[in-house]
């Protein structure tokens, strides 16, 4: 977020949001605050964050962040003293990336109060603070911040509650409006959209970012000119400053991705917005998102991984126990022999040598305990041969489970691969409901009740006009699968892999399209470990032979009278396929 953008939003919320009164306050992460501003049309969620990478200022336009149950301290110090107050301004300090909100409110005596929140976005040295002010909306003493910055991290400027606010240090830059040629860095005219001019005009000009100094660049690109590139930024500065017309950049696949409050024509396409704070809370969110995902998926997926290498581990112990408790037949052998012969044998031996039941002429070494004697060790020998004999079946049983929970991880993190971030939670509470995460509780608080609903099985049209559901993750495996599925309904799943449930939808005993059938079989391929595969092996019979074993893991069933069929999920192939998702 760069000056000139924070300059239109300033003046926006001048205009509109100055006197509103402040309802409520939350923090939904260490690093965003909420305030629910109130004024005559209405009310809405402002949202302040600090974040290290995503700082920024905008109003929300989708889903309320939730909050925690136990609000962190600088929430609890922004209730104590701006809640119920009333926003008097908002300010930027010149064109730097601050922006303070004064606001008055009374105290609990009825004293009125005046108070500055200030957001500094610089990057990693963003940070949220809240001091008293004087009436005239100076910043007065520190409340209490975001984060404390002590003379061990900073020596220029100190940041923690009792001493005076400081104004971030002021960089020397010329204003947009005033600068001429002249005031231009030196540009490298061979790379003239290069990075390192984008660099070089932040670093010189007030008020430019990454967007509107690229933007600069393009604008004159045919005659890569200094005298040219210092009109086309006045042209800019003007328009946010002035007359801001607030557009999005929309990148190859139109998605998202710049915000500024002039046309974005160095962008494949640029659409405008009706104010400024929609245009960054539109690219805010798919960027968050990212970033929410990408975190949530390695972590997720991180410990799936560490899950299997645990099972591995156990399988290979189990294997060599396995190994030895085969040996229970030579254990009984010996215990056998030692009964048959132990009379010949002389009190403390190490080791007996006696000639095998089946061939005389064989002798078999016998390890001896010399303290006990021959019928002691033929006991003991009987005891070992019947505990090994006895973990023979255990093991099979251990082995079984632990195959089985591999198999189930597989599954899920096939599922995790395509999951979006709503379904993400989903995943995250099933592995916990399942001992493979450790379930997060807050020491004194009952668990929330569940009142999302769960998400649904993914819906697509059939070249035939047919409904194919698919279930993204366990979860919804088992409500397509036994719960929603009707008799005749044809169930696929690919063949002795992870994947998802797919169900055609029927009316009794209606014939399914051959190439309804080999669609489904595709999106049963592709949504499993074997997307990558050729001649992928689908089965496929009517849901009224699935059924699900009683203690199965989530997304498990067993099934008979199924059929085969084998496809593959060419990504060319699929591409029309998957765009008919959710036509009804």
């Amino acid at each position: 977020m760069d000056g000139l953008t924070l300059a239109t939003l300033v003046r926006g919320w001048k205009e509109e949001w100055v006197g509103c009164r402040v309802d409520k306050i939350q923090q939904p992460t260490a690093s965003e605050i909420l305030l629910s501003l109130r004024h005559r049309q209405g009310s809405r969620w402002l949202l302040l964050s600090a974040h290290k990478a995503y700082a920024r200022v905008h109003f929300l336009t989708g889903q309320k962040p939730v909050a925690p149950p136990e609000p962190p301290r600088f929430c609890m110090q922004l209730r104590r003293h701006i809640e119920g107050g009333r926003l008097l301004d908002v300010r930027q300090l010149e064109l730097d990336r601050v922006v303070q909100f004064f606001f008055s409110a009374r105290s609990e005596l009825g004293d009125l109060n005046y108070f500055v929140l200030t957001l500094e976005i610089m990057g990693k040295h963003s940070n949220l603070i809240l001091t008293t002010a004087h009436p005239d909306g100076q910043p007065d003493e520190i409340i209490d911040a975001i984060y404390f910055v002590d003379s061990s991290k900073s020596r220029v400027r100190q940041i923690f509650p009792g001493i005076p606010y400081e104004f971030p240090p002021t960089q020397k830059k010329i204003h947009p409006l005033e600068m001429t040629a002249k005031d231009l860095p030196f540009l490298d005219k061979q790379d003239w959209l290069g990075k390192a001019n984008q660099l070089s005009l932040i670093k010189q000009i007030a008020g430019l970012g990454p967007t509107s100094a690229r933007e600069s660049l393009y604008r004159c690109s045919d005659v890569a000119e200094e005298a040219q590139l210092a009109l086309e930024i006045r042209r800019l500065a003007t328009f946010s400053l002035r007359h801001p017309e607030p557009h999005i950049g929309l990148d190859e696949e139109e998605k998202a991705t710049a915000y500024a409050p002039f046309p974005l024509h160095s962008y494949p396409k640029s659409i405008a917005v009706s104010n400024m704070s929609e245009a960054v809370a539109q690219v805010f969110h798919r960027l968050v998102a990212i970033h929410q995902e990408t975190g949530e998926y390695k972590a997720l997926s991180d410990a799936i991984r560490k899950a299997q290498d645990r099972l591995r581990g156990k399988l290979a112990k189990i294997s060599a126990l396995q190994e030895d408790s085969h040996e229970h037949d030579r254990l009984r052998m010996f215990g056998e022999l030692l009964l048959a012969y132990g009379y010949s044998l002389p009190r403390g031996a190490k080791e007996a040598v006696l000639p095998s039941f089946e061939d005389e002429e064989k002798m078999i070494h016998i390890p001896l305990d010399p303290a006990k004697t021959a019928m002691e060790n033929a006991q003991t020998y009987f005891r070992q041969s019947s505990k090994r004999k006895r973990s023979i079946e255990i093991l099979e049983q251990e082995k079984r489970s632990a195959e089985a929970d591999l198999l189930y991880l597989d599954s899920v993190l096939a599922q995790l691969r395509d999951a979006s971030l709503q379904e993400l939670p989903e995943i995250r509470k099933e592995l916990e409901n399942e001992g493979f995460l450790k379930k997060i509780e807050i020491r004194g608080k009952k668990p929330a009740k569940q009142s999302q609903r769960p998400s649904q099985p993914d819906h697509y049209l059939s070249n035939d006009g047919w409904s194919i559901w698919v279930g993204r993750n366990n979860q919804q495996n088992d409500r397509l699968s036994i719960k929603s599925a009707r008799p005749h309904d044809l169930w696929l799943h690919v063949q002795d892999g992870a994947g998802s449930h797919v169900l055609i939808r029927r009316e009794g005993n209606q014939e399914i399209p051959q190439k309804t059938l080999e669609e489904a079989a595709l999106l049963a391929a592709y949504f499993s470990k074997s997307r990558d595969s050729s001649n992928v092996a689908v089965v496929y019979t009517e849901a009224r032979h699935v059924w699900k074993p009683n203690g199965a893991r989530p997304g498990h069933v067993l099934y008979d009278h199924q059929q085969t069929l084998f496809v593959t999920p060419r990504q060319v192939d699929m591409e029309a396929l998957l765009k008919r998702k959710n036509q009804v």
